[in-house]
């Protein structure tokens, strides 16, 4: 199986599609499905809506529901991981000595592990998947900081039922699954309760420029609207706000208000610490007993070696409670390897086209594919092959539909990528949460392109229906 059926014949009538087109932007603007433009000044609040699929995609619904329902076993293994001193140190001390952004994280985590094990911890989490020609899906990736785009996802299915509608496919829209996108900021509401002051606030660290504040604005909104939270006990505060943080008596505070939850949706790749000022801000938060939403354990964790360690025999059975959640969780991984050991190397050079690099970074845009791989590999180091595992690539299935950017409009081959949310609340001893239905992300990317970002520019939001 290497195509599906799109959910309607197609090329659509281009008086149709027209139409379909004009109704679907209006929509994305009416209900905020849009972030900022890039490159306007800094108090010009112009938008365009986010890229997105005109028409739902296809998706296998028994692999839908296999991921949604393994997502618990995820965060579960993932908070062991976190709290495992000596798995976490053997997995990246290599990386640390040539990889300046991981062995700065790992010295904080170093010098605050033992007076951080009493202190709960935050955890929103990304599980993303693909469907390869077998049919079957296979783990992507694990992201453990500022997992975006759970806020919007919602309203890109509101506006898929809408467009469905209008083709009078009333009953095509039970194809498609309901979202809690917005269910991850009971995790953040929870934390709040949890730290004991309410009149301690959440902290939203956002980057010095946001383009994706809408999004990040969908939480703030379910924190007041659904969850009970004042709007005067939620902020967002940049870097440069930030260098007026300081901890009393263990406490975190700025400008004399006491925070309670420190939630990051920035500080995941090193351009955006970019001072020692900021490493230092960036410890001091670590070492106060305010609720890390992630700590730097957690953060750790979603390292693509973690995920690469995780696949080697009889590394998951560690972390699991039985042997039908390591059959569970092992099902879906894909070919992992390590770039060190001599036979990979060979396997790698001799087929590069089966095969993609990544490297332990967030955000998008870093990947290694095909042709590229050999000389890039050629120029690395050997020292430096530790900063970068090898993984199977997974042939998509893929479907036609409309891929809709500011200046144009697509009509191609596209392939989805499905990231399921989840949280975890708990300290080194004990979970206090472990929430798997907090809803979905689904992407889709031109079948022929690599990368799949939407914040990086490459894909697009779409909507599962499932067949």
């Amino acid at each position: 199986m290497d195509k599906i059926c799109p959910v309607v014949p197609l090329p659509l009538d281009e008086v149709v599609l027209a139409d379909l087109m004009e109704d679907a932007k209006d929509f994305a603007f009416s209900h905020g499905l849009v972030f900022k433009l890039r490159k306007v000044l800094p108090y010009d609040y112009s938008v365009t809506f986010i890229p997105f699929a005109l028409l739902p995609s296809p998706w296998p619904k028994d692999q839908y529901d296999m991921v949604c329902q393994l997502q618990k076993d995820i965060n579960l293994i993932y908070y062991r991981v976190s709290n495992n001193f000596d798995f976490l140190k053997k997995s990246l001390q290599q990386i640390c000595e040539f990889d300046e952004w991981t062995r700065r994280l790992w010295q904080i985590y170093e010098r605050t592990y033992e007076s951080q094990k009493d202190v709960l911890s935050l955890c929103i989490m990304r599980s993303d998947y693909m469907v390869g020609h077998d049919g079957l899906a296979k783990q992507i990736e694990v992201n453990t900081i500022s997992a975006g785009f759970g806020g919007v996802s919602p309203i890109m299915l509101a506006q898929h039922k809408y467009i469905m509608s209008k083709l009078h496919l009333h009953n095509f829209r039970r194809a498609l699954p309901e979202n809690a996108g917005t269910r991850v900021a009971l995790g953040l509401a929870q934390a709040w309760e949890a730290y004991g002051n309410r009149e301690a606030v959440i902290c939203f660290v956002v980057e010095d420029v946001v383009y994706n504040t809408y999004d990040q604005r969908q939480k703030e909104l379910a924190l007041t609207e659904k969850y009970g939270i004042d709007t005067h006990l939620i902020v967002r505060k940049k870097n440069s706000d930030l260098l007026r943080v300081c901890v009393k008596d263990g406490k975190l505070f700025l400008d004399n208000i006491e925070i309670a939850v420190v939630y990051m949706r920035t500080w995941y790749d090193p351009s955006q610490i970019n001072s020692e000022e900021l490493w230092r801000i960036r410890e001091l938060i670590e070492k106060s007993r305010a609720i890390k939403c992630p700590n730097i354990a957690w953060h750790l964790s979603g390292s693509k070696k973690i995920q690469q360690e995780l696949a080697r025999p009889g590394v998951l059975e560690r972390f699991c409670d039985d042997v039908e959640q390591v059959r569970r969780v092992r099902s879906v991984f894909a070919g992992l390897y390590v770039l060190e050991e001599a036979k990979t190397l060979e396997m790698v050079l001799a087929d590069p086209e089966r095969f993609v690099l990544k490297p332990q970074r967030e955000g998008g845009g870093h990947n290694i594919y095909g042709r590229d791989i050999v000389p890039f590999l050629k120029s690395l180091p050997a020292p430096r092959r530790h900063e970068f595992i090898a993984m199977d690539i997974i042939e998509p299935v893929s479907c036609k539909n409309y891929l809709v950017n500011r200046d144009k409009i697509t009509f191609t081959e596209v392939a989805n990528e499905l990231g399921i949310f989840g949280y975890v609340l708990g300290d080194f001893r004990r979970i206090v949460h472990n929430e798997a239905n907090c809803g979905w992300i689904f992407r889709a990317k031109d079948a022929k392109s690599t990368e799949g970002g939407i914040a990086a520019g490459y894909g697009h939001l779409d909507s599962p229906s499932l067949v």
